[in-house]
């Protein structure tokens, strides 16, 4: 696991987002810039989550930061349900690999402040298959001539603190097939703003992963004039879910659904829903350990005003 996994979020001399990155100077530039006042702010000021139809009327807030106290911090203390795949982890990061799908169904992972703030390691740019998967995973040459990208789960921009989870970013088990102009337009944008909240809040928990259905056709690339199908499958749209726990006063979250296509139209915000909501359409139960009424409580809330991006 992470040796991160309990440092503790200081916000101190930083006026604005862009003045930490000299590497890359205009990825938050878009985005409120993050003072200590703002900071303290989220930390200090009393949540308002209301109940819900799903959740007990006599369930607080309260209650469930009681729970998550209970559950701890780190990787390791949220997981979440498999009906495709078998789970597995790096040092980094757990994912769940679908063999049938030949990519993961979801990848997750704690990110802190302190990891989006170091940009220390080079890009590692190499594509590698993943050695711990048992059935062994995708190939760098099972995407060659698809015309997809080889669409990171979770980004290489988040794993810049690191030699080793730079590399471990790159193994073909962290690939799913994106166009193009999804993966480096509103996916991109989406991934940014992920890293953004990152320091805002001073660490999110976060998971990413394709819509899988077992209705998806399959990659299919040329070789010596013939067609040939490979046992990846294209994905229609992909997710991500951000938790945002560091606060002990006002945990949230928000999900994700965007749909893999050329030119997708309109706002992050747009895309935007509740994790229950995205529980439904994937089939997967996230953060299936949590105390049911702290999921219940939790995952069928979201309020967009309370994330703050350049969509609001």
């Amino acid at each position: 696991m992470k040796s991160t996994f309990s440092h503790i979020f200081f916000a101190v001399g930083f006026a604005t987002l862009t003045s930490c990155f000299a590497d890359s100077k205009s990825e938050f530039a878009q985005f409120p810039p993050v003072n200590k006042n703002q900071q303290t702010q989220e930390k200090q000021s009393p949540s308002t989550l209301p109940s819900t139809s799903n959740s007990s009327s006599k369930y607080t807030t309260a209650d469930a930061i009681a729970d998550l106290r209970k559950m701890g911090e780190g990787d390791t203390m949220f997981q979440h349900s498999t009906p495709r795949g078998k789970m597995y982890h790096h040092k980094h990061y757990f994912l769940s690999y679908s063999e049938k799908d030949e990519q993961p169904e979801w990848v997750s992972y704690e990110l802190t402040y302190e990891e989006v703030s170091e940009k220390s390691v080079k890009k590692e740019d190499y594509f590698n298959e993943d050695p711990i998967i048992e059935t062994g995973s995708a190939t760098y040459a099972d995407y060659s001539g698809t015309g997809y990208d080889r669409g990171h789960m979770a980004p290489s921009a988040d794993f810049r603190f690191d030699k080793d989870a730079q590399y471990e970013c790159y193994y073909m088990s962290n690939m799913s097939p994106q166009l193009h102009s999804f993966n480096a337009g509103m996916w991109n944008d989406l991934e940014a703003v992920t890293r953004y909240w990152a320091r805002l809040y001073g660490k999110v928990y976060v998971v990413s992963g394709p819509l899988l259905t077992g209705k998806e056709q399959k990659l299919t690339k040329q070789k010596g004039g013939r067609n040939i199908r490979t046992r990846v499958s294209i994905p229609t749209h992909h997710f991500k879910v951000v938790f945002d726990y560091s606060s002990k006063t006002h945990p949230k979250m928000i999900a994700f659904l965007m749909p893999n296509e050329n030119n997708v139209k309109g706002k992050i915000m747009d895309y935007a829903m509740t994790v229950r909501e995205l529980e439904q359409k994937t089939n997967i139960d996230f953060f299936k350990n949590m105390p049911r009424e702290t999921q219940d409580y939790l995952e069928t809330y979201m309020k967009k005003s309370e994330w703050k991006t350049y969509d609001n």
